[in-house]
């Protein structure tokens, strides 16, 4: 099944989705296998919606996600996000991570301080129309898959999303059948700003929302026609 023939089922999977699987923390602090079963646990469970973004497990996380969802890829939809970037992966880096990962795994208190500096690997804001392009090739070989359904700029304000270079690239992308939809994936604060102003508003918006905060009520009132993906 070809990305065209999937959009349809796609925007129904979407729109109609009440749990879906968020990556961030599918690497770091457990092994490959450990972290397969969380995956393959989420699919048992029902879940056929799965969110991932470039820096997840400095770049990992979308490849663990691609070999568990080959197989089932007609019967899933996958996010990412493109705009914080990890950054290029070097020999002594490397190693670093293996070191580091196998550490964290046996100690609660050095994967709560791995992940409070985790921000040093990361170059962030880049959403730049090339820089959009280079992150979807990127994840779309980590994810071996030819489209993605949803790609969202990464912790994005309103002024990134008001870029028309950056959002003309993303159509072209959705033209070439690379991704189905796009929209943002930043705090929520952000969200209203964007939704408050006169331009285009994003078809899909993840952002925060807990019980003490109603974001998501919120957002109802406002968000019109989009498709809301929260994470708790």
């Amino acid at each position: 099944m070809t990305a065209e023939t999937t959009a349809g089922h796609s925007v129904q999977l979407v729109r109609g989705l009440r749990l879906g699987y968020g990556c961030s923390a599918l690497v770091g602090g457990r092994t490959t296998r450990q972290a397969r079963g969380l995956l393959d646990a989420a699919w048992d469970a029902g879940i056929r919606h799965f969110d991932a973004a470039r820096v997840y497990g400095t770049g990992d996380a979308e490849a663990l996600l691609g070999s568990f969802a080959a197989p089932r890829r007609d019967d899933i939809t996958i996010a990412t996000k493109f705009g914080n970037e990890p950054l290029s992966p070097r020999r002594a880096t490397a190693t670093a991570k293996v070191v580091g990962r196998a550490a964290t795994r046996r100690s609660r208190h050095l994967l709560a301080i791995a992940r409070r500096h985790s921000n040093r690997s990361i170059r962030r804001g880049q959403f730049a129309p090339e820089d959009a392009r280079i992150s979807l090739e990127k994840s779309l070989a980590q994810l071996n898959t030819e489209y993605v359904d949803v790609l969202l700029m990464h912790d994005c304000s309103a002024e990134d999303w008001a870029r028309s270079d950056t959002r003309a690239a993303l159509e072209e992308m959705q033209l070439e059948k690379r991704v189905l939809w796009y929209g943002t994936a930043t705090s929520f604060a952000e969200t209203e700003r964007i939704f408050a102003g006169s331009g285009t508003r994003p078809v899909v918006a993840q952002f925060d929302s807990y019980a003490c905060t109603g974001n998501a009520r919120q957002f109802m009132k406002v968000g019109g026609s989009s498709t809301p993906i929260v994470y708790r």
